[in-house]
């Protein structure tokens, strides 16, 4: 016996001799309940519960040695309609702790009584899809609801959809746990990439479908990036110059040109889309031409994912990206109106 439980006992038996000397008050409730359940009863000496009065105390005390009344709940069947009467002008269905007549009905042909409608309204005791009674009969049937207590300790499983969470470690007396709603999971190849086979696993709920806990996806680091610049810029009429707009691109996944998948999205409002010229430069300036003085006389430039032809990411996609457009002939203007820049490593 380790020295703590060795002091645990001593204050036991020394209560227990105070108390039989005519100490003032008799025995001084210093143990806890927590202080017992670190000792195993054997190592009690006496019934701890009995001395402290937990038995009956409104708490249910599993590690007492004797069972504790708080414990005890009405055996399954209890509560539950019995057809009795079988056969005779008081056939029915009648309680099955009081024998008090719930209602005449020729039941013995008719199958044992289970608990419908659980949480809902209609909750109550079922025979062959006929309603007996409405009643709150999901703790008769040993079921527990969202937010109701559960585990093997108390005999309470959760309903369909919910889990137990906060189950003592095993070994440990007396725990339980609460019902808690059951994520649902699914995979979907949203990170599925060519011929790779990459799973997202999706979480909904409070929890997975593994034990409360969102398990692992495909890819542990991020392999999504890019962004949306919204800023308008008016293009200056004939001018090689012409303008720029940004994008940062950062916490993507290392990956090069031979991993990486680039299209882009651009908006541009012009009245002659003959005069434009747009590229793109990577974070090490390599650029690429999207569009170059074509569609003549048609207004308004709108670029839907477009894969640029051309050596990007050479060093990594991590960094400031560069749309530039130039307007290269006069008379006609326009604005850049937004763009976007999707990346994805494979």
């Amino acid at each position: 016996m380790n020295s703590n439980k060795l002091s645990l006992v001593m204050a036991l038996v020394l209560g227990v001799v105070l108390g039989a000397c005519g100490g003032d008050d008799g025995i001084d409730s210093t143990m806890t309940k927590a202080e017992a359940l670190a000792l195993n009863a054997a190592d009690w000496g006496y019934d701890v519960c009995e001395l402290y009065g937990w038995y009956g105390d409104e708490e249910c005390d599993e590690f007492c040695p004797l069972p504790d009344p708080d414990c005890q709940e009405p055996p399954l069947g209890l509560r539950q309609p019995v057809c009795r009467g079988i056969g005779s002008r008081s056939e029915g269905w009648y309680w099955g702790d009081t024998d008090e007549l719930i209602k005449y009905e020729l039941c013995g042909s008719m199958s044992d009584p289970e608990c419908g409608a659980i949480g809902s309204r209609s909750e109550g005791w079922y025979s062959s899809g006929d309603l007996i009674v409405w009643d709150v009969c999901h703790r008769t049937a040993r079921i527990a609801l969202l937010g109701e207590a559960c585990g093997g300790s108390i005999g309470y499983g959760c309903y369909d959809g919910l889990y137990c969470q906060g189950l003592p470690e095993e070994g440990v007396i007396g725990g339980s746990g609460v019902c808690l709603l059951m994520g649902t999971c699914e995979t979907t190849p949203d990170c599925s990439v060519g011929d790779n086979d990459w799973y997202r696993l999706m979480c909904v709920g409070y929890a997975s479908c593994e034990a409360g806990q969102c398990a692992w996806h495909c890819d542990q680091e991020n392999n999504h990036g890019g962004g949306t610049n919204n800023q308008k810029v008016d293009i200056p009429d004939a001018d090689p110059a012409g303008i720029t707009s940004t994008i940062d691109v950062q916490g993507l996944s290392a990956c090069d040109q031979d991993s990486v998948s680039v299209s882009v999205d651009v908006r541009i409002r012009h009245t002659y889309v003959g005069d434009l010229v747009v590229g793109l430069t990577d974070p090490s300036g390599n650029r690429v031409v999207l569009w170059n003085r074509e569609g003549g006389s048609q207004q308004d430039l709108v670029l839907s994912d477009v894969l640029p032809t051309g050596r990007l990411a050479q060093h990594g996609c991590n960094g400031i990206w560069t749309l530039d457009v130039s307007d290269l002939a006069s008379m006609d203007t326009g604005t850049l109106e937004t763009w976007t820049l999707n990346l994805e490593c494979r």
